[in-house]
């Protein structure tokens, strides 16, 4: 039923959420550390738990706000394919693309302030806690630099979000299409090596 389907998304974006927090976190370090000049840690495992520096601030609200924001996608998406033309390819990548980007713009704007403080932790040598730096910031520098960034975080996480989703829903399309065997019981896009490739693909349009 649709209201299984607009909750579905909820429960999805929470389990997600964590789980990419705690797959990812450590990439995301190296690649602050790569993009701000800082120090590298070595192979020892002391430096490997030291990627995790600053994953409390993303661990503590991806979970919820990922869940918002597939929630979001889901609502939004239902709502446009009752006002749009969702039988054609062309259609459906529109409100694909659109959901994608309305459930992703919200995302960032209440996200923005974690991650600001989740750099500031992964490349400051001083160990203050996330609500430390929070009044650190807002007492030296205003609230608003809490908010330092936040266009291009709306590029990223917004419109970035409307081309992944777009484009994962456009892959699958195409294995449907061109990988179909007469002689599966199931759909080449609702196979689990199906869904990955059309993921990383999806994942590559959207950066």
């Amino acid at each position: 039923s649709q209201w299984t389907l607009r909750w579905v998304g909820f429960a999805s974006g929470a389990i997600t959420g964590g789980v990419r927090v705690f797959a990812g976190h450590p990439f995301d370090s190296l690649k602050v550390l790569m993009q701000t000049g800082g120090k590298i840690p070595n192979t020892s495992l002391k430096g490997a738990l030291s990627l995790y520096r600053g994953i409390l601030p993303p661990l503590a609200s991806t979970g919820v706000l990922t869940s918002v924001s597939f929630g979001l996608y889901e609502n939004t998406r239902l709502v446009l394919m009752k006002r749009g033309h969702p039988d054609t390819i062309v259609g459906q990548l529109g409100i694909e693309f659109i959901a994608g980007t309305i459930a992703g713009s919200i995302l960032a704007i209440t996200q923005i302030p974690l991650e600001n403080i989740k750099v500031i932790q992964q490349t400051s040598t001083e160990q203050r806690s996330t609500l430390g730096w929070i009044k650190t910031l807002c007492t030296t520098k205003g609230p608003h630099s809490l908010f330092r960034g936040l266009f291009p975080h709306l590029m990223q996480s917004g419109v970035g979000r409307g081309f992944y989703l777009a484009g994962y829903f456009f892959l699958k399309a195409a294995e449907d299409k061109y990988l179909a065997n007469e002689n599966d019981t199931e759909k080449p896009s609702e196979k689990m090596l199906g869904k990955m490739l059309a993921g990383a693909g999806a994942g590559i349009s959207g950066w």
